[in-house]
Parts: C-alpha cells; sequence; structure tokens
C-alpha cells in the first residue's frame, strides 16, 4: 500500500538508548510508508565552549564541531539504515534544541517527526522540562514519542481517545494510514463529563460519525465511553487495560497549565505514558457532520 501522509520523517538523534529505539521505529516506518529519513543532531551553544585550567575560554570552531558531529551521524546512519532506504544526516548549532528540531522538520517539509522521551511521573513531571514536549507544541507536522524503555517496530493494538473539542477527530487520516499499514486493532475511547451535558450530546454526534466512516473504511474498531474530570490519567490507565502500543492524540492549542498538581492533558500524556504517543496539532479548520458523496460517507472540511 502506497502512504500519500508520511513521505519524509525528520528523527533527532542524540546517540542515547531511547533515541536509538525512536530510529529503529522510524526506519520501520519508513519502509513502511516507502519514506525518506532526516537525521538530525543538535549541538547546544554550550557544548563549542570549553574553559582551560587556566581559566582562559576556548570557543571552537562552530564548521569543525559540525564536521565532527556529521562524521559521527553518518557513521550511525550507515550501521542501521538499508541501502534501500533514502536518508539525509544534518547538524545544527542552537541555544534550544526544540526549536532547532522544529525550523529544520519545516525546512526539511517532513511529515512526521519520530523523536525518544524521558518518562517521568507524578509530580517530577512538573520538574522535568520535556524537549519532546517543546516540539509538539510548535511542530509543522505530527510527532510520534517513543518512551525510553523499550523498543517498537509495529503497532498493533492502538488507542484513539476522543473528547468533545472541535479538532477532536482532525487525527482520523493519519490515525487511518497507521492502523491500515500495521494492520492494527484500533480502540475509539469516548471523553466526556456529566457536568457539561452539551459537549456528551457533541461527543455522542462525534462518535456516530466516527463509527459510520470505520464501517465505510473497513477498520475494526471497539468504541468505550467514560465519564471522566482527569482524561490523561484515564487515558494511560485504558491504554494499559487494552495492552495499547500506540495512543494517538490531538494536541489542543489553548492547553494551559491548571493547579499545582494538573498538567495540561498533552504534557502528560507525553511524559508519562510508557507506550508511544502520535500527537497531532489541529490545523485551522474543523471536522463537520459525517456527509454523503453518493453512497460514500465521507468528513467535510469546513473552514
Amino acid at each position: 500500500m502506497e502512504s500519500t501522509l508520511i513521505k519524509k520523517i525528520t528523527v533527532p538523534v542524540d546517540y542515547s538508548e531511547t533515541s536509538r529505539n525512536a530510529l529503529a521505529l522510524a526506519l520501520e516506518m519508513s519502509r513502511q510508508h516507502k519514506a525518506s529519513l532526516h537525521l538530525l543532531y543538535v549541538v547546544e551553544q554550550y557544548q563549542c565552549i570549553s574553559i582551560s585550567e587556566n581559566g582562559l575560554i576556548i570557543d571552537f570552531s562552530k564548521e569543525s564541531i559540525k564536521t565532527a558531529e556529521l562524521k559521527r551521524l553518518q557513521k550511525l546512519a550507515t550501521e542501521v539504515i538499508d541501502s534501500q532506504t533514502a536518508y539525509m544526516v544534518e547538524c545544527r548549532i542552537s541555544n534550544d534544541v526544540s526549536t532547532a528540531i522544529v525550523e529544520a522538520a519545516f525546512e526539511h517539509e517532513s511529515d512526521l517527526i519520530v523523536m525518544g522521551t524521558q518518562a517521568t511521573s507524578g509530580i517530577v513531571s512538573h520538574f522535568v522540562g520535556s524537549v519532546a514536549y517543546d516540539v509538539v507544541k510548535t511542530a509543522p507536522c505530527p510527532v510520534l514519542t517513543v518512551p525510553n524503555h523499550r523498543a517498537w517496530t509495529v503497532f498493533k493494538k492502538i488507542l484513539f481517545p476522543v473528547r468533545p473539542v472541535a479538532t477532536a477527530l482532525e487525527k482520523y487520516d493519519f490515525a487511518k494510514e497507521m492502523i491500515r499499514h500495521n494492520k492494527a486493532e484500533l480502540t475509539v475511547l469516548g471523553l466526556y463529563s456529566e457536568d457539561a451535558p452539551q459537549l456528551s450530546d457533541a461527543l455522542t454526534d462525534m462518535l456516530s460519525n466516527l463509527e459510520i466512516q470505520l464501517k465505510y473504511d473497513r477498520i475494526r474498531a471497539g468504541i468505550e465511553l467514560a465519564d471522566t474530570e482527569e482524561a490523561a490519567e484515564l487515558v494511560l490507565f485504558k491504554s494499559r487495560q487494552f495492552e495499547a502500543d500506540l495512543i494517538i492524540i490531538t494536541v489542543d492549542g489553548d492547553e494551559t497549565r491548571g493547579s499545582f498538581f494538573e498538567s495540561p492533558y498533552t504534557q502528560q500524556m507525553i511524559n508519562q505514558s510508557k507506550v508511544p504517543i502520535l500527537s497531532i496539532r489541529p490545523a485551522p479548520f474543523r471536522v463537520a457532520q459525517v456527509q454523503s458523496i453518493g453512497t460514500i460517507p465521507a468528513f467535510s472540511v469546513v473552514a
């Protein structure tokens, strides 16, 4: 099956086990989708400066650093990437790693970023900075974050949380492609609150439309509803219960930090999940009702 959505994949590399796991997953996805790989290493500015024993500041040549890192990156690529996969390597020097990754993905016109993340839990996630989360917030494309404790090469059980927000179903097309390429089983989890009945009604309509589309696309899926005030905690619990190996979420552009013990939904998911998270930022449009085109139901997009 030829992919129409994933043709270029950017993979930030720092040579850690986590980033190597992300690279292994990106390589497998590049084979599935016939996509090219863009390996990126970011040198932080402070790494270009050293202090000698005499207290003298030594400013290393940025070009020499880039040259050395490109050789190192090329060596890694030669070791792990097969001859059938197109790829390029790049080294950037920046004061901000996440900004450098986002800019590189934008300039390269990437369709997906695959990167490792250090999973945290509880109160720790409030203090541990997450480069992955910073990338997700501003990336020009979906971001697949890979936790640090194991490697993934295929997804067989995908969890698809849906909240009653206007952009909730924008991730469907991307999700559909992932499901088909992996021949995965899909679980749709509708999240609502009894304290907001109007949103519950909107969610019911969304899920009805989605069910029609799933049947048309011949995707096997289970649909479950859950009343919760703690969306991230419930989704993570359900991912363990369903033994999901991928969670696909839509990133809200207006997320704000709640109380001291409540991180935004997306940040909690990325920082605490034990399985990969595919985060898709909403485009400047919303998904409308399912309409009928002849005998073919399809989601329409309106401004």
